[in-house]
């Protein structure tokens, strides 16, 4: 049953929630973080004439946007990691700022105003990312985030499942929920932001599940709320303070039309 704003904003207003945790791609920002990383190092390999590591990364960027339109974020993002391993040209700093810059450029409308709201509310807002570290970290410091997590960490020049992963093909359930309790939280207890097939076991774990601008169909129907643009959110969200003194289903805060 899909909910309205009125019912998110009691959410907020209820102890019970300790947390929200936002996915990065289409859900924090329009584009793909991991794509862009991986544009950022072709180009550099490039200018360097490396082009052998060229036609590796044109490969995986291919196939990696071909499963993306196919529904499938999961397998592109596994051959995105596969190109970039194979020519062996990862490197943390020089794929943070890729990140850094993409991010910047692609944020949604109103997410900014959204982690401001939810900190008003005092519930902490963590990153966690089905791709890299780098990236989940630019978007926490962006967005000044309280934490952040990642399925894939860069470590040296190769890329490697995290610390959360617990295994060679991370689940993003798993990871999450591994990546919450190292923070001290549980899955069921917290707010979950997402877009797409990832995220929709997360949706069902978790204790509300809210399905960006960006959602598929799949995430839409598997979401307790569907948020057409955050700004629209923010505004039909009351102040924290009001919030608390109207728990009592008044219908004082209705849903823009």
């Amino acid at each position: 049953m899909t909910q309205t704003y009125a019912d998110f904003a009691k959410i907020l207003s209820n102890t019970a929630y300790e947390a929200a945790v936002f996915d990065l791609d289409k859900t924090i920002i329009g584009t793909n973080t991991s794509r862009s990383i991986g544009l950022g190092i072709l180009s550099k390999e490039r200018r360097k004439g490396h082009y052998a590591n060229v036609a590796k990364g044109i490969w995986g960027a291919a196939l990696a946007t071909a499963y993306d339109k196919l529904g499938s974020e999961q397998r592109g993002l596994e051959a995105f990691i596969r190109s970039v391993n194979s020519a062996g040209r990862a490197n943390d700093k020089e794929a943070y700022a890729f990140a850094e810059q993409c991010i910047r450029r692609s944020l949604l409308p109103g997410v900014k105003g959204l982690v401001n709201m939810l900190h008003e509310y005092e519930i902490p807002v963590m990153i966690f990312t089905g791709g890299l570290d780098v990236s989940a970290q630019a978007a926490a410091n962006i967005l000044d985030a309280d934490a952040w997590g990642s399925c894939y960490a860069i470590d040296g020049n190769t890329i490697v499942p995290s610390r959360y992963a617990g295994g060679a093909r991370p689940s993003k359930r798993v990871a999450l929920e591994n990546f919450l309790s190292h923070a001290g939280y549980r899955i069921e207890n917290c707010i979950v932001f997402g877009d797409r097939e990832t995220d929709i076991e997360a949706f069902a774990a978790s204790g509300y599940a809210v399905a960006s601008p960006k959602a598929t169909r799949r995430a839409k129907r598997a979401a307790d709320l569907q948020v057409p643009d955050y700004r629209e959110l923010c505004n039909a969200i009351p102040a924290r303070e009001a919030a608390l003194n109207d728990l009592n289903g008044s219908g004082l805060y209705e849903p823009i039309p």
